[in-house]
């Protein structure tokens, strides 16, 4: 069995041989899950991520114990929000020629993230995949819509969106430090959801240290619907064992 999917984006921006663990392992497959591991834990390119039920405590224990370490919890909210509040500003879709400033925003916003919480990944290197990664929508290889908020003619907060059959998933959201907690992100959510996402759910997901965007979705009216553990392994040097 290949236990690992590459991650073509992460591996460009990292200069590492980056790919995801396909599925956390079951009791009966923990001897071929070691053994992958131990044929990439000494290749110093390699880089893992993997994601765990929080109630799947023995998978946990076993990804562990083959060196993926615990970066971040991953909470996912889900529903039907209640109406935004009011907000002085203008949200509207993205076009090309926001995405220089909406790219400096994620890279410099998005501290909280799994990368940024890495202590094996420089700080410079998590903005940069985080501009990256909001980036792709502008060439068209990720998500189906985004909105960007201004004021005064200026660019402040950006929402990337995921559409599906049946929801409208919050990829990354991003709003200038000066203007947080002023009603932005809810603003952006309210048009997203009044226009792409009419009559869909909306699902967001966050890291359990963003406090600000707990708030946000839960005053929204959405509820957490599933928890995961996010690990991360690196070979080399920086393996675990």
């Amino acid at each position: 069995m290949d236990w690992f999917v590459p991650d073509g984006f992460l591996s460009a921006v990292m200069d590492r041989d980056a790919c995801w663990l396909k599925a956390a392992p079951a009791a009966a497959e923990v001897g071929g899950f070691a053994a992958a591991c131990a044929a990439r834990r000494d290749d110093p390119r390699w880089f893992a991520t993997s994601k765990v039920a929080a109630a799947n405590r023995e998978a946990l224990d076993w990804v562990q114990q083959e060196g993926f370490r615990v970066v971040d919890m991953n909470l996912c909210f889900e529903g039907h929000p209640e109406a935004p509040g009011g907000w002085d500003g203008t949200v509207r879709p993205a076009i090309p020629e926001d995405e220089p400033w909406v790219r400096s925003l994620a890279a410099g916003s998005l501290t909280l993230s799994r990368f940024h919480q890495d202590p094996r990944i420089p700080d410079e290197l998590a903005g940069r995949i985080k501009a990256g990664w909001v980036g792709n929508y502008f060439s068209g290889l990720r998500g189906q819509a985004m909105l960007v908020a201004e004021k005064d003619g200026q660019g402040v907060g950006f929402l990337l969106l995921l559409v599906t059959a049946e929801a409208l998933v919050v990829d990354l959201v991003a709003v200038d430090a000066s203007l947080r907690r002023q009603g932005v992100a809810r603003a952006m959510l309210g048009a997203a959801m009044g226009g792409v996402g009419a009559g869909l759910r909306l699902r967001a997901g966050t890291q359990a240290a963003n406090a600000a965007s707990i708030r946000l979705y839960e005053n929204l009216g959405l509820r957490l619907c599933a928890a995961h553990y996010v690990l991360h392994a690196h070979g080399g040097s920086h393996a675990h064992r």
